[in-house]
């Protein structure tokens, strides 16, 4: 029997749970932590907000898609973002993705939001 993904969604950010044979097979190198923000999901050009882990979790680029990070947590994070409710992720791997753009007369064209 198939496993239901966990989804979490904060503003344009979304998140996926995935196993852990592809997070495996699909994680690259690691991204730094922010000393003072933590792991930066997405950073808001406009507002200067961040979607962002303070504590706990690592994140890296998906070898198989641009644009996408994996996140791994080997216990419950925390997302915030000064103009979203905290959201509680528990223990898992998860993909990354930032919610797009897309302009239906120009189907080739999708742009990243941005808060």
């Amino acid at each position: 029997m198939a496993t239901r993904k966990r989804i979490y969604r904060q503003g344009d950010v979304w998140i996926y749970s995935i196993t852990e044979k592809e997070f495996t097979e699909r994680r690259k190198r690691a991204i730094h932590r922010d000393e003072r923000k933590g792991l930066i999901l997405a950073e808001g050009e406009v507002t200067g907000h961040h979607h962002r882990i303070p504590e706990g979790g690592r994140l890296y680029d998906d070898e198989q898609r641009n644009e996408v990070r994996l996140l791994s947590a080997s216990r419950p994070i925390s997302l915030q973002h000064e103009e979203h409710e905290t959201i509680e992720i528990p223990a898992g791997k998860y993909e990354v993705r930032i919610q797009r753009e897309y302009a239906p007369e120009v189907p080739s064209r999708q742009t990243r939001v941005y808060d």
